[in-house]
């Protein structure tokens, strides 16, 4: 389940993202992310389970369809990947080829 409350925490399951400090912890362990991975989870955590297309994602993070922009959104969420799979020894940043990728949350 994702919310948001007045203390600007984003919960996504076990991810829970501070956007005041833009620190994002994953069940309870610090992670340090890139500005662009922080924008791209941000984006996911506020979509839980929600297949956000890749131009869609491309537009709100680098706000406009740049040249290259699909390789560095794969690039950015591959990066992502490796480490939410490094905190969680799973991954949640699911693809679906050809049309964008979603966050998977189960509670």
């Amino acid at each position: 389940m994702q919310s948001v409350n007045e203390e600007n925490l984003v919960i996504a399951g076990d991810i829970a993202i501070d956007t005041i400090a833009k620190e994002v912890t994953i069940n309870g362990n610090p992670v340090a992310l890139t500005a662009k991975e922080y924008e791209i989870l941000l984006l996911f955590a506020a979509n839980p389970n929600i297949l956000l297309p890749s131009k869609e994602i491309i537009e709100k993070v680098w706000g406009s369809d740049i040249s290259n922009s699909n390789d560095m959104l794969y690039t950015h969420v591959k990066n992502l990947r490796k480490k939410i799979m490094a905190t969680m020894g799973e991954t949640l940043l699911l693809s679906v080829y050809g049309r964008g990728y979603r966050l998977r949350v189960t509670r």
